[in-house]
């Protein structure tokens, strides 16, 4: 069986057809693409074609998903822009997991989740409307602790600050990134 690879003029290889000899010539002639035929087997993932020899070549490794191949000298380059997207996707889900992973109010660990902030904020709101309200809050370790009004109110607080704090780390790192310009001022922010 032969292969044709038509590729760009960088190398990286655009599609490949296989068939008989001949009528994979002539499609690879008729696709007004640079192309390479050959008796070995291709893959867009695993090869490129090395413009200047014409010769099948199979990509190294990639380092990091930050990495493009760099067709002319044949070896994965960092990019700083994808690095910085991956680095900045990597500290929203640490701000996601800090803010819904609970926080201590008064020397115990309350829920932040989703629900736990929608209950902390309805409670809030009554014990703001009504100074006799008292609860028993599960706490994250499900023991209990009985709340009246102003402790209720201070847990709201509490619960807005952590998430504030959270948030402000996040964009303090988000402004880190877009100002890094190397990788070694990437790899020096981290949650």
């Amino acid at each position: 069986m032969t292969t044709a690879a038509m590729y760009d003029t960088d190398g990286r290889i655009i599609t490949v057809r296989s068939g008989d000899e001949s009528s994979v010539k002539i499609d690879a002639e008729a696709s007004g693409q640079l192309y390479v035929i050959t008796s070995n087997e291709i893959d867009l993932d695993r090869n490129y074609i090395n413009p200047d020899t014409k010769e099948i070549c199979e990509y190294p490794e990639q380092p990091s998903e930050s990495h493009t191949f760099n067709y002319e000298s044949g070896a994965w380059q960092f990019s700083l822009s994808i690095g910085k997207s991956q680095l900045w996707r990597g500290i929203k889900i640490s701000r996601d997991q800090h803010e819904f992973g609970g926080f201590v109010f008064d020397g115990a660990t309350y829920d932040s989740d989703t629900t736990a902030q929608q209950r902390i904020q309805g409670a809030m709101l009554l014990a703001s409307q009504d100074s006799s309200v008292s609860m028993t809050w599960t706490l994250a370790n499900n023991n209990t602790v009985d709340l009246n009004a102003e402790k209720i109110i201070n847990l709201g607080k509490a619960l807005a600050e952590h998430v504030s704090s959270v948030h402000n780390k996040a964009r303090d790192l988000r402004v880190k990134i877009e100002a890094a310009t190397s990788t070694s001022e990437l790899d020096a922010i981290a949650w």
